[in-house]
């Protein structure tokens, strides 16, 4: 399979800019357009597009090969759907959707996914370069049986984009798909990456009053994997200074990676054994999804974060609003 020579982004907030931006560097000969609601408030990325398009059909006319569907999660069903009916390859961002679609809506993208079409899910955390050794750490055996794990990102939303007013964002409306659960569902991707089907025992999903928003900003879930591995996982963005971190504890050790310090540490009793560094580096996770994206549409490799990945993620949500309820 060639490259794509023709990219479409759909959506420039915050994250599809951050897309254009790399698109840009990874290949200056590409030829870039966005499909946009014209709401937003745009930005200088918009002087790489070589097109701007208002609807889904004049997008579609211009024939592109590749597409980045950044728009918010309660349009991505229904754009993938139409994009990938044309067969174009597709990146889809995080949240999949906001577990409020009815199954057979993802029909179509299923459809294209049997068909060897590529469709990448946009957990970028998964191309964090320390999760190939912790995944290795663990398939060797390193800490023994895993018993326990205990993951928790926080962060104070305001923060997030300086300049900008966190209550118009997607993260704080319920309309445009926010709410911690979603927003913050990387760590529900990653604890399934490695630990295989999670199930959600235990749910407390609340607003906490401290900021002006109509979605969940905590959530507490107690969650069970196949092989009996009981997880606890704090998610919020409603507390100062920003956290996030994953211990996995075993029989004969624990691994504990710190992300924020950008340290994995592998410890056996009282004895660190081992320790990786990997520098704090939002954008490069992005560069490396974009490369694998890219070598996924040349039929170069398999999509990392599967379409069935996401939606397992999103089975996850939807049992957590159950159980909370």
């Amino acid at each position: 399979m060639a490259r794509p020579r023709r990219v479409l982004l759909c959506g420039l907030g915050s994250i599809g800019r951050r897309h254009l931006r790399l698109l840009r560097e990874a290949d200056p000969a590409l030829e870039l357009a966005a499909l946009r609601s014209g709401l937003g408030a745009g930005g200088p990325e918009e002087a790489l597009l070589a097109a701007s398009f208002a609807g889904i059909g004049e997008a579609l006319a211009w024939q592109p090969e590749a597409a980045i569907v950044a728009s918010p999660a309660p349009f991505h069903c229904e754009q993938a759907c139409q994009l990938a009916a044309a067969g174009i390859s597709l990146l889809i961002e995080k949240p999949l959707g906001t577990g409020r679609e009815p199954a057979e809506a993802w029909r179509p993208l299923r459809d294209a996914a049997a068909r060897r079409q590529t469709i990448l899910v946009g957990y970028v955390l998964r191309h964090d370069p320390a999760v190939p050794v912790l995944k290795s750490w663990l398939a060797a055996g390193r800490i023994g049986t895993p018993v326990t794990v205990n993951a928790c990102c926080g962060s104070w939303l305001p923060d997030w984009r300086p300049g900008s007013d966190y209550r118009k964002g997607v993260s704080a409306r319920f309309d445009l798909g926010g709410g911690v659960l979603l927003e913050l569902s990387h760590e529900l991707d990653l604890l399934q990456a490695l630990l295989g089907p999670l199930s959600v025992e235990a749910a407390h999903l609340s607003c906490s009053g401290l900021l002006e928003i109509d979605v969940e900003d905590l959530a507490n879930l107690t969650l069970c994997s196949a092989a009996g591995v009981s997880v606890s996982l704090q998610l919020d963005f409603c507390t100062r200074p920003p956290t996030r971190s994953l211990r996995i504890r075993g029989s004969e050790g624990d691994i504990l990676w710190d992300l924020m310090q950008g340290r994995l540490s592998l410890h056996d009793g009282a004895e660190t054994v081992s320790v990786e560094r990997f520098p704090h580096q939002a954008q490069e996770r992005y560069r490396r999804q974009l490369d694998h994206f890219l070598a996924c549409c040349r039929g170069e490799a398999e999509p990392l974060v599967s379409l069935e990945d996401g939606l397992a993620v999103l089975e996850l949500v939807r049992q957590a609003r159950s159980v909370s309820r």
